[in-house]
């Protein structure tokens, strides 16, 4: 033809077909089973976990029935996560405490369109419950199967291309026909599991999950390994968030009865989770599903509280309960224990290791500690809200290398308390120095546990927890020696 329209379209079509093989060539596969080993945690949430499954040995009447509210939490916030519909702040955390119901939930300020969603979300949770009951292997049938539940209510998904975004049919337990790579918001891209990779890396997976290197990791890491190998493939047009939660929730159904519960009000950290494990360092994604998932248990186990939940009903029990500055004070007192603690702890470390304590940094060595920094707002970020008023004491752990540099890393303990009516003043301690941080140990002490009655045991409980995290910074540092 005279214009020459044919030419240019037919150049068009070869420049995106090349950019999908150069796209396609930059897929990192998921790694073996074996390389996450090292990664699983220290199963110190275990004893948080193993209370709730004691309790549902012995009451399984009513752990089936909180079992049941976490599983509607986890339907209601999967969908809210991937932007399909809104959810007002606190819904399912209502609906998790028993505060308000399900059904209810699910029509509020809903179309007809988004409840069937919500409603064939919470059918596919139970099915990994039948398949974590059942004790059912990990098949490429289920996975597939697991889809079409979750977006059977789904008739389109939105596509993102050269023209623009366009709406395209979603073929439901179909692995995807079109590349789905990612263009993320700093301009770089994210590459999945080429179309014609895909079946053999979803075969990958479920062989990987039959592997005793799996079964020899912790129920959560099972869970992270799952949930990074679909993200890492995303076998699918849409849904792909969806199905790797579902998938993801059957160890812990299995182990636990319990979800995976990501809230949508979590969903930044739980994101920078998923991004670390994409660069290789598996341990963050492993221990924020431990926290999720200890944290989901002690609130099932949790006395129902009143029905104003709010701040203005934090601020009302603190007035009936304990005082306006009851709480505060406890935070205070227990970090002040702990810093006598490390004081006593200072005398043990071997040279040339050299604990100094700081509570804002020399000069020209780095940004002060303080209740705004970076420890602090990582501790903030996992499970509690720290009282602002109570500072953040830290600790640099330093040691020679080569006589002239000296190798230092710093451990924060935070002291705050929970904002939302558990009255419970929290340790965190943070192992800290060169990025990622590393979250070693939290524990819970009770406002009851701070007091000078149960000082002698309060104090028998701290100093373990500031010596393992001691060892481990020591640890971490001899290696770099």
């Amino acid at each position: 033809m005279s214009d020459g329209q044919p030419d240019a379209v037919d150049e068009t079509l070869s420049a995106l077909r090349d950019d999908v093989v150069a796209l396609d060539g930059r897929y990192t596969p998921f790694e073996n089973v074996d390389r996450w080993t090292s990664a699983d945690y220290d199963h110190f949430w275990d004893e948080r976990l193993n209370a709730w499954t004691e309790r549902s040995d012995t009451m399984p009447a009513e752990t089936g029935g909180l079992r049941s509210r976490a599983l509607d939490a986890a339907a209601l916030d999967t969908g809210a996560l991937e932007r399909l519909y809104d959810l007002e702040p606190g819904v399912t955390v209502s609906v998790l405490d028993g505060v308000a119901q399900f059904d209810v939930e699910r029509l509020r300020h809903k179309t007809t369109d988004q409840t069937a969603l919500i409603d064939d979300q919470r059918e596919a949770y139970n099915l990994a419950f039948d398949v974590a009951t059942g004790q059912q292997p990990l098949t490429e049938s289920l996975i597939r199967q697991i889809h079409a539940l979750v977006c059977r209510s789904q008739p389109t998904y939105v596509a993102y291309t050269e023209a623009g975004p366009q709406d395209r049919d979603l073929s439901r337990g179909v692995y995807k026909d079109q590349p789905n790579h990612v263009h993320q918001t700093d301009g770089s891209w994210f590459s999945y599991a080429p179309v014609l990779q895909t079946p053999s890396e979803v075969a990958r997976l479920v062989e990987q999950a039959r592997q005793p290197a799996f079964s020899e990791l912790s129920p959560v890491a099972q869970s992270a390994y799952l949930h990074d190998g679909l993200s890492v493939i995303h076998p699918f047009s849409d849904g792909n968030g969806r199905v790797s939660r579902v998938v993801a929730s059957i160890p812990l159904l299995r182990a636990y009865s319990l979800p995976l519960w990501v809230s949508n009000e979590e969903r930044a950290a739980y994101l920078d989770a998923l991004r670390h494990a994409d660069r290789g360092n598996f341990r963050p994604l492993i221990v924020d599903f431990a926290l999720r998932t200890a944290n989901l248990a002690e609130r099932l186990m949790r006395p129902p509280e009143p029905a104003d939940t709010g701040w203005d009903g934090l601020q009302q029990l603190r007035r009936d309960r304990l005082g306006d500055d009851s709480l505060p004070q406890a935070a205070t007192c227990l970090r002040e224990w702990v810093t006598d603690e490390m004081r006593t702890l200072e005398s043990s470390i071997p040279r040339p290791f050299k604990l100094i304590p700081v509570s804002r940094s020399a000069p020209g060595r780095g940004k002060p500690i303080s209740p705004d920094g970076p420890y602090a707002h990582f501790a903030t970020n996992w499970n509690w809200d720290a009282d602002r008023r109570v500072p953040v004491r830290g600790w640099r752990l330093e040691s020679p290398m080569h006589d002239r540099f000296v190798q230092s890393a710093e451990i924060v303990v935070s002291v705050g308390f929970r904002a939302d009516a558990s009255h419970s003043a929290d340790l965190v301690v943070n192992l800290g120095g060169v990025t990622p941080i590393t979250l070693l140990v939290v524990e819970h002490f009770s406002v009851d546990e701070v007091t000078d009655t149960a000082e002698p045991l309060t104090r028998a409980r701290i100093r373990p927890i500031l010596q393992k995290g001691l060892d481990a910074l020591r640890a971490d540092l001899e290696q770099k020696l």
